[in-house]
């Protein structure tokens, strides 16, 4: 899990959360494998159907040097779960999260609970559906960001 703490935001701190790469690696993993396949595939046809396999080489390799470029930069700066500020927060690449982002001033608790994913963090509001964020996108970091949740969320309701 990689995060970033930025304190020159300028609106306070600013902190994001990414995926943890543990959980990147079987992702990356399949990709390899399936590149694998791939290669194997047009070897196969090159084989069978007697064509020029230069072109067909060629593209393979162009496509495998792409895709494996955008791995290590996947890898290298995992996609972002989610960013807290003093502002409030936002959440990054989560389907079914509901809200994806509130001011503090707009959120009433924290909670954690379980749903059939795992153990989960709860941010609700007035007048919107809450905000669920899976604890195991936030690897081992997930109690430094719940605990960032609620000192920001104390922080706003003390303000207000």
């Amino acid at each position: 899990m990689t995060t970033d703490v930025r304190p020159d935001h300028p609106h306070g701190e600013r902190v994001v959360y990414r995926w943890p790469r543990t959980r990147l690696v079987p992702l990356l993993g399949r990709l390899v494998i399936g590149l694998g396949v791939t290669w194997i595939v047009v070897t196969v046809l090159v084989a069978v159907l007697d064509v020029s396999g230069r072109t067909w080489y060629a593209a393979m390799a162009a496509v495998s040097l792409l895709m494996l470029g955008a791995a290590g930069v996947l890898f290298t700066r995992p996609p972002a779960v989610l960013e807290l500020s003093s502002d409030g927060y936002r959440l990054h690449n989560l389907r079914g999260g509901g809200t994806t982002e509130a001011a503090w001033s707009d959120v009433t608790s924290v909670t954690t609970g379980q749903s059939v994913a795992g153990p989960v963090m709860v941010l609700e509001g007035r007048n919107r559906p809450p905000s669920v964020v899976p604890l195991a996108l936030l690897g081992a970091r997930s109690s430094d960001a719940q605990d960032r949740v609620r000192a920001f969320l104390q922080t706003a309701q003390r303000r207000g």
